[in-house]
């Protein structure tokens, strides 16, 4: 898993390679807890375009992500092109109803800004 991430005015973009699986899930939700605590933040977006695989661990991890930023009252999308690999997870776990999609990062800076 790599992990990157750049501000775009008062939005976190933050961009997750490779795979979230269990193992993943710790050194990731410390990465993204140390952002959160960053000034005037008003939105984060999870572009996992890159995500190779995931799984049941990766996906609650996603969950609870969107469940912190929304008691942070944080804005929360992922990108993600429909029929990407995390697209077809989250629609054979009928979680695509849980998470705003965007297409693209810039969509999502559209929408959210």
């Amino acid at each position: 898993m790599k992990i990157s991430h750049r501000m775009e005015n008062d939005i976190c973009i933050v961009t997750i390679a490779g795979n979230l699986l269990l193992s993943d899930t710790t050194p990731f939700r410390t990465y993204i807890s140390s952002l959160m605590n960053e000034e005037d933040l008003k939105a984060f977006v999870l572009d996992t375009n890159e995500i190779e695989r995931i799984d049941s661990a990766g996906l609650g991890t996603l969950a609870a992500l969107e469940k912190q930023t929304g008691q942070e009252q944080l804005a929360f999308g992922i990108c993600q092109k429909t029929g990407g690999y995390l697209f077809e997870a989250m629609k054979l776990t009928n979680l695509l109803d849980i998470f705003i999609i965007y297409e693209s990062q810039k969509d999502a800076l559209t929408n959210l800004a």
